[in-house]
């Protein structure tokens, strides 16, 4: 097993910091959202960077050791309803991390395997009754899925880390392109997790079945919008860091 190099134990540490740091920051509100209650968190939202900056595990861990911090301070305070979103951030890390490290089939059978999970939660079943809970809550993750294959095939165009360099292919547009379309995979590998994992713990924890189903059916189109929205924080937020980290000299998996 590779042991952590001090450089590495450094960078984990100060992108958890910022995890921490941001997650203090009121989240944004959600356009088309009359209950003002559904946040775009800045933090969640950067998650993807971590994955392109630190690697795909290295990443991950810096978002898991930042979610974990936050959800011990206030106003979650190691809340038990916090519990499943735990790795969510560190998911989203790693998915993206994998991409550019041309695992993508690891990603594909990733986020396959958390919807197919969601779709046999108790809120889904019988799935002839309420295929449309499942529908609500998984179809944003399958246009996500359904991004896998596309966003590799241009990742190996621009000759981005784990790729053969095909000539001709620098365009700046198209790598900003794609840092959105990574973004965007990250944030619903997130969601994915979350949703198959609330799915369950709910249930679990006695709250009736038919509420969390309309829980789940009455704005799935707002939430895909959170999605939309974090991936173009992701992307306004990473084309200047990439681009001033390539400047000094930082290897980073992907270059805008």
């Amino acid at each position: 097993m590779a042991r952590l190099s001090a450089r590495d134990v450094a960078m984990v540490a100060v992108f958890a910091a910022l995890y921490v740091a941001l997650s203090l920051l009121p989240g944004l509100p959600t356009p088309g959202d009359p209950t003002g209650q559904i946040k775009i968190e800045i933090e969640a939202s950067l998650a993807p960077l971590y994955g392109i900056v630190l690697g795909p595990y290295l990443g991950a861990l810096a978002a898991f050791l930042g979610t974990l911090i936050a959800w011990m301070l206030p106003p979650s305070a190691g809340s038990i309803f916090g519990v499943p979103a735990l790795f969510c951030p560190a998911i989203d890390a790693l998915a993206v991390g994998l991409m550019l490290k041309g695992r993508w089939k690891a990603v594909l059978v990733l986020l396959a395997a958390l919807i197919g999970l969601y779709w046999l939660s108790p809120i889904c079943l019988p799935t002839a009754t309420y295929w449309y809970v499942g529908l609500a809550g998984s179809f944003d993750k399958l246009i996500a899925l359904a991004l896998v294959v596309p966003t590799a095939l241009g990742l190996k165009k621009i000759g981005a880390s784990g790729y053969d360099l095909e000539p001709g292919a620098h365009d700046a547009s198209a790598r900003t392109g794609l840092l959105y379309a990574l973004s965007f995979i990250g944030n619903e590998a997130d969601s994915a997790l979350g949703c198959m994992a609330y799915a369950f713990f709910l249930a679990a924890l006695g709250m009736p079945v038919e509420a969390v189903r309309f829980y789940y059916v009455c704005a799935p189109v707002i939430y895909f919008l959170v999605r939309v929205i974090q991936a173009l924080i992701a992307t306004a937020v990473g084309v200047p860091l990439l681009r001033a980290l390539k400047k000094a000299g930082v290897d980073v998996l992907l270059a805008v």
